[in-house]
């Protein structure tokens, strides 16, 4: 018997394999200049691409995408660790203000002897959740808000020369919006 919830190893490593399969369809100048942005709630998403990453696969940066639970965003801008009530979001598989996978990150950091403060970060509210939506939906990608944020927090930070991926990480079905 298992559960695979976001701190689960199994889980960690089924999703390793979704990052060295998005990296393979990429032409080959694209992949040392890759930036991936993560939904982050538990921060699971992103320690599989961390733990791809320290496997060699060539990632340039990633961004870790939250709503307005911000805690990981506000502690890489100021340093001070300091969780705030749960809110309630759109993207309520990320209403998550103590993520558990966080110290995960922080090791795979320090062993890897990568910056901290190389992780791109973004906190995106409902209403810009709501907005990128909208966007995407003109350019014809039904989209679910934890994607939404992902890209959103891509599109505001990618820069020249960089190519970017978002993840998606729900079916947008499963949501009214």
């Amino acid at each position: 018997l298992n559960s695979a919830n976001s701190i689960n190893i199994s889980r960690l490593l089924a999703q390793i394999c979704y990052y060295f399969e998005a990296v393979a369809q990429l032409p080959q100048e694209a992949r040392n200049q890759l930036v991936i942005s993560v939904p982050s709630g538990n921060f699971g998403d992103l320690t599989a691409g961390l733990l791809a990453k320290s496997l060699g696969l060539p990632i340039k940066r990633f961004i870790a995408a939250t709503n307005a639970n911000d805690t990981v965003p506000r502690f890489l801008q100021d340093g001070n660790w300091s969780p705030k009530a749960t809110q309630a979001t759109l993207s309520n598989a990320m209403d998550v203000s103590q993520p558990n996978n966080w110290p995960r990150v922080e090791e795979l950091f320090r062993r890897k002897i990568w910056r901290l403060n190389e992780l791109g970060y973004a906190a995106v509210d409902d209403e810009t959740t709501k907005e990128t939506m909208r966007e995407l939906k003109a350019i014809g990608y039904t989209s679910e808000p934890h994607a939404a944020i992902a890209y959103r927090a891509l599109r505001d930070q990618l820069q020249a020369g960089e190519y970017g991926l978002f993840l998606g990480t729900a079916h947008p079905a499963k949501f009214k919006e």
